[in-house]
């Protein structure tokens, strides 16, 4: 049954009861989840001699995830993909130091800073 805007607006509207900041965490959590393992796929890419990523894909799904959502996700999916990145380069061959500069290099990516 089709429902008449102005009821909505006479009977007020009721307070979500979940907290805007867990929603936050969940999708930090869900992007970093996806994003550790598409990390580990860009790792498997990397050429042998020189041992660089040819592509990293992962930064395609994070910059998907901001389009699709837009600039109000730009705080969860930086943090998930910032702590997705050092946990994935940590199980590669990177140091702490090296995963660290990594991880701010990656979110640096031009789609994280959106103009609102």
């Amino acid at each position: 049954m089709l429902r008449n805007p102005s009821e909505d607006d006479q009977r007020g509207t009721h307070a979500d009861p979940m907290p805007p900041w867990i929603g936050a965490i969940g999708l930090a959590f869900a992007v970093g989840i996806a994003y550790f393992f598409v990390a580990k796929l860009g790792l498997a890419l990397r050429t042998q001699p020189d041992g660089v990523a040819v592509f990293w894909p992962a930064v395609g799904l994070s910059s998907g995830v901001l389009i699709a959502l837009g600039p109000s996700a730009r705080l969860p999916v930086v943090g998930g993909t910032m702590v997705a990145t050092i946990i994935a380069t940590l199980t590669g061959d990177q140091s702490v130091w090296g995963a660290t500069v990594f991880a701010l290099c990656d979110t640096r990516n031009p789609a994280y800073r959106m103009v609102d």
